[in-house]
């Protein structure tokens, strides 16, 4: 199940349920969209995290806390440990303010 897979950080796998849910035509939960973005999350999966964040808002699905939660750590820990050569980050703030946007 996707909550198995949040909690055994198998973000890829969360995401290819999630894909065989919409493929099935049925409607994405926010607990089922909310394990995936927290198994994105705790794999520090910022693009995923915040594709599947948007994904929801586009098919109005709720965004719970604890999903929105999942997506601003998975930003901060990419924030936190991926920088570029010349010292700029490479996480995901821009695409962050997109979503708030």
């Amino acid at each position: 199940s996707l909550a198995s897979c949040e909690r055994g950080r198998e973000w890829s796998i969360a995401l290819c349920l999630l894909e065989a849910l919409s493929d099935a035509g049925l409607e994405l939960s926010a607990s089922a969209c909310g394990a995936a973005v927290g198994a994105c999350g705790s794999c520090r999966r910022w693009d995923g995290a915040l594709a599947l964040v948007w994904g929801m808002r586009r098919l109005l699905v709720p965004l719970t806390l604890p999903a929105f939660g999942s997506a601003l750590a998975a930003c901060e820990g990419a924030a936190a440990g991926d920088v570029d050569a010349d010292g700029s980050v490479t996480g995901g703030e821009q695409l962050w303010q997109r979503v708030l946007d």
